[in-house]
């Protein structure tokens, strides 16, 4: 707790580089309730540092489960301190990752089994 309040502490000194710093490491080693806040203020924070194209690598490095939700985040940030191209340029990674085909593959073969008890389904009347 002590480190997410010194990013704070950092951030509203004006070093938002150090504020950053401490943020991904409390994101990356706290407890679940810390760590969730840590995270959702990184994106804010990451907005002011970070370069847009770099995002999706940040955020996989980070937590891989949430980056889809911290990219759409990450877009609103931009947006909201009025960096409409970086707010584009999530986006755009974004939209690239829903398009891209799954790497699970599923083979399946559907036969017919013959009914050996000699019942009839419903739609058999």
């Amino acid at each position: 707790m002590s480190t997410y309040k010194l990013a704070w502490a950092a951030f509203n000194a004006g070093d938002e580089l150090r504020a950053f710093d401490q943020m991904f490491h409390v994101a990356r080693g706290a407890e679940p309730p810390l760590r969730d806040a840590a995270g959702k203020d990184l994106v804010e924070l990451y907005a002011r540092v970070a370069r847009p194209e770099q995002a999706r690598g940040f955020f996989d490095r980070l937590d891989r489960r949430r980056t889809q939700e911290r990219l759409a985040q990450l877009a609103d940030a931009y947006m909201l301190h009025g960096k409409q191209a970086e707010a584009a340029v999530v986006r755009a990674q974004l939209a690239h990752h829903r398009r891209a085909p799954s790497r699970t593959v599923v083979h399946f073969q559907a036969r017919k089994v013959p009914d050996r008890a000699g019942l009839k389904t419903p739609c058999q009347g």
